[in-house]
């Protein structure tokens, strides 16, 4: 069984996705860091728990809400913001730059479910989230404000 396929045991359960690559496997992927991990983090509705398999390490944290496909990439961004700081090889302001891209493709309802999943997260995530939103629509940032 390949690295790749260990992963997706993790990620989907009966064909349908429970978990995403999170922590630095994620920002690497997203190019925020050149650090490649030995150790997989993938968040799920799963206990937390590690698994070593030899060639790759993977570390189970909980998520802090149920993970689908179609949120997947909103709780992506979401991470990357509540850990910014944590981000080796980077600086806040040029994640900021590479998650606003990202953040400006999403049409109304997209931009509605992250705000929506980020009252999950800490003050200060949403804090971020409200000044890329700010950029695309006040009155969402203004909805974030207040939630």
């Amino acid at each position: 069984m390949s690295d790749a396929e260990k992963l997706k045991t993790f990620m989907y359960q009966n064909g349908k996705r429970k978990g995403y690559i999170t922590g630095m496997g994620l920002y690497n992927r997203l190019g925020l860091t050149t650090q490649i991990p030995k150790t997989i983090t993938i968040a799920s509705d799963k206990s937390p728990q590690r698994k070593d398999f030899g060639t790759v390490e993977v570390k189970l944290v909980k998520a802090k809400v149920p993970v689908s496909e179609s949120n997947r990439e909103y709780l992506e961004i979401l991470d990357v913001l509540s850990n910014i700081k944590k981000i080796p090889d980077s600086n806040p302001s040029e994640v900021m730059k590479v998650i606003a891209k990202k953040t400006k493709k999403y049409q109304k309802d997209g931009l509605y479910e992250l705000i929506n999943l980020a009252s999950f997260y800490s003050p200060v995530t949403r804090a971020l989230l409200g000044l890329l939103i700010e950029n695309i629509n006040i009155n969402l940032a203004l909805e974030l404000k207040n939630s």
